[in-house]
């Protein structure tokens, strides 16, 4: 019905337009410090995906929206909004509660997707994990990249410099270890990205240091770049065609 919206060339507009209109009014519906974790069981539970959602969206949206796989057994995580906080102390605590989470699964295998900034722990799960494939969209390479440099940030970014990381060098000296681009050396052979051309949320600087590190150690990454488009609009045209 709406066909002619995954058509448009964006660019950045949708960025700015979600930034402003939308993002603030979420944040007072969403959890501070904790995630929440639901599974879904389909016809076919041999084949098992982790996912973990865009930042402040709930799971009952991203189902209507199926944005997660439609078939098998779902593992879904909605992450709470001080994953991008102005203490990385804070951040590293949460990603290491999810990793006792899973592990808790006893999962022998499974796959991932993370979406934009939730290719945090995206990447680490899927680095340090029995991973059959990894599905990555709009991903970037540091978290201090995304908490110094997105729009949708700023206000983390002022309050850790009032707090006391005055830069991205002493917030990523905590948070060492853990980013998407420290950890590429145990992933999946069956990589797959989906990047932006024209991001706002993510410069271009960001993911493409990232896809150069994986293509080093990875020959068959398969990239999906969505020209002419913004953060916004790549992610809803990866919903839109969706094939899991």
């Amino acid at each position: 019905m709406f066909d002619f919206i995954y058509k448009i060339k964006d660019f950045w507009v949708f960025d700015i337009i979600v930034n402003k209109i939308n993002q603030p009014k979420r944040e007072k519906t969403m959890d501070l410090i904790s995630y929440k974790r639901t599974e879904i069981q389909n016809w076919d539970n041999q084949v098992v995906w982790v996912c973990f959602l865009p930042w402040r969206m709930h799971f009952e949206e991203a189902k209507k929206l199926w944005l997660i796989p439609k078939n098998w057994r779902i593992i879904c995580y909605t992450w709470p909004i001080w994953l991008a906080n102005l203490d990385p102390n804070i951040s590293k605590q949460l990603l290491l509660s999810l990793v006792s989470d899973i592990k808790s699964l006893n999962l022998q295998s499974f796959n991932v997707l993370a979406l934009s900034i939730w290719n945090y722990p995206g990447f680490f799960i899927a680095n340090n994990f029995n991973v059959n494939k990894f599905v990555s969209v709009v991903p970037w390479s540091y978290l201090w990249g995304s908490i110094f440099d997105w729009i949708a940030t700023k206000h983390v970014k002022k309050q850790s410099i009032a707090y006391w990381i005055e830069n991205w060098k002493k917030y990523d000296s905590i948070i060492k270890w853990t980013n998407p681009i420290e950890n590429l050396d145990n992933l999946t052979s069956d990589i797959e990205i989906h990047i932006a051309s024209n991001d706002l949320f993510i410069p271009t600087f960001y993911w493409n240091m990232l896809i150069e590190e994986i293509k080093k150690k990875n020959n068959s990454l398969k990239v999906v770049k969505y020209s002419w488009k913004g953060h916004v609009m790549t992610v809803l045209k990866f919903w839109k065609y969706n094939p899991y």
